[in-house]
């Protein structure tokens, strides 16, 4: 009897820059919210695979230089909310129903608490669905979609980035592409954003970045760091036949991750930055890793009453410094980003000097930035644009509570009719 075994089965799917001499610690998120009780989602990999069972014998911690007692280490079991980011460009038509079945897969293995969302690039980033628990519409958006245009690879990362920025529980993306970020030509980026940007923008928002380098015409290296410095892995499957693998690698990898408790040895609430490092061994190797946080702010305070004969201008508490602020409020438009910085300069050198504020606002939804009182020139772009369109100027004053920033004009209600009064006779 003649046995045949498909060859697909006995390849193994090597993880990008696995760490042969000692383990990757890697922290993804870092959760103050019931501070001082601190948090601490991460991975730990031995030769690119997540190392199972870890206790709290298995890790030291220490916040700015303070070792520090751990409370507890579980596996992470907060629900996953995943951002799926896909190359739909030209070059992925031969392999477009291997990536949709790999997708479908993926999706299907969620749980049920679980939430995806869908971003496609091409010659731009497309957001396809919000963040949903509605497989079906998910599958539909799967099943339709179509490979053609460049590869705007940096500025689909900053969209997924900004899909999941400030939602509560695990926030993941799943970065999956054939190619380099690269026009239709191969001559320039396709991005409007770099890399950098991309990077920062998931490092801040605690978004880790699982990413998938199909083939030989990706740049692996980029890829596995940007999984590196966010908390995620990286992996390279060469052939369409490795893709079903690589997605279900990717699941499996995030349901490894561990939660650390502790208590913080500053419990002031005092806004300061943490620097938190965390040292896990097991099996004769180990590894560290660092990340930090944003302790909270001391609740606002207004203070005494000022002594009589004081001059009440020179009193100024929190309170009053928080009513200062102003906001911007995006309502109306189609998906896209708008960038607000001080007019009198150009966007690029606003953006030089940190002082562009920038907001990405999905399609039927409503976005608010908070700013400083003063002048703020208004730019738009949508995701059918590469350049930015400057809306023209505001000035907001102090206390004042928004400004809706619309295409359309704000309906206003229809006045009441006159009420008409009959004296009785």
């Amino acid at each position: 009897m003649t046995r045949c075994i498909a060859l697909v089965a006995l390849v193994t799917l090597v993880p990008v820059a696995a760490h042969a001499e000692g383990l990757s610690t890697r922290l993804s998120r870092i959760d103050a919210g019931t501070f001082p009780r601190i948090g601490v989602s991460l991975s730990v990999f031995s030769d690119g695979k997540p190392v199972p069972g870890l206790t709290k014998d298995a890790f030291t911690l220490d916040e700015d230089g303070k070792p520090v007692t751990i409370v507890s280490v579980d596996v992470e079991k907060a629900p996953l909310n995943v951002t799926l980011v896909l190359d739909t460009s030209g070059s992925m038509q031969p392999h477009l129903e291997a990536l949709k079945t790999a997708v479908l897969d993926f999706v299907r293995g969620l749980d049920t608490q679980d939430r995806v969302s869908v971003v496609t690039f091409a010659d731009e980033p497309t957001v396809r669905e919000h963040l949903t628990g509605n497989r079906r519409r998910v599958k539909e958006i799967v099943e339709e979609l179509r490979a053609v245009g460049a590869t705007a690879l940096y500025d689909a990362i900053l969209a997924s980035v900004k899909e999941l920025k400030g939602v509560s529980g695990r926030r993941i993306a799943v970065i999956f592409s054939d190619g380099k970020d690269q026009n239709a030509t191969g001559t320039a980026p396709q991005s409007v954003y770099s890399v950098k940007n991309a990077a920062q923008e998931a490092k801040d928002a605690q978004v880790a970045l699982w990413t998938i380098a199909f083939g030989a015409g990706t740049d692996r290296p980029l890829l596995a760091k940007l999984a590196q410095v966010t908390g995620g892995q990286s992996y390279a499957p060469d052939e369409a036949g490795q893709l079903r693998q690589a997605f279900g690698r990717v699941l499996t990898d995030v349901r490894l991750q561990y939660r650390i408790e502790y208590d913080s040895p500053r419990p002031q609430p005092d806004g300061t930055e943490r620097v938190l490092t965390v040292t896990s061994s097991a099996r004769g190797r180990s590894g560290q890793g660092k990340s930090r946080y944003l302790a909270p702010a001391a609740p606002p305070t207004t203070g005494p009453p000022p002594a009589a004969g004081a001059d009440a201008s020179t009193v100024t508490s929190t309170t009053s410094m928080v009513a200062a602020m102003a906001s911007l409020t995006f309502r109306g438009f189609p998906g896209g980003w708008a960038n607000v910085w001080p007019p009198g300069m150009e966007r690029t050198e606003a953006k030089k000097q940190h002082l562009l504020l920038d907001l990405y606002v999905p399609r039927r939804s409503e976005k608010t930035l908070s700013v400083r009182p003063g002048s703020w020139r208004i730019a738009w772009r949508s995701h059918l644009s590469h350049e930015f369109a400057v809306l023209g100027d505001v000035e907001l004053k102090a206390g004042e509570e928004r400004i809706v920033v619309s295409p359309f004009a704000e309906r206003q209600p229809p006045p009441k009719p006159p009420v008409k009064r009959v004296r009785p006779r």
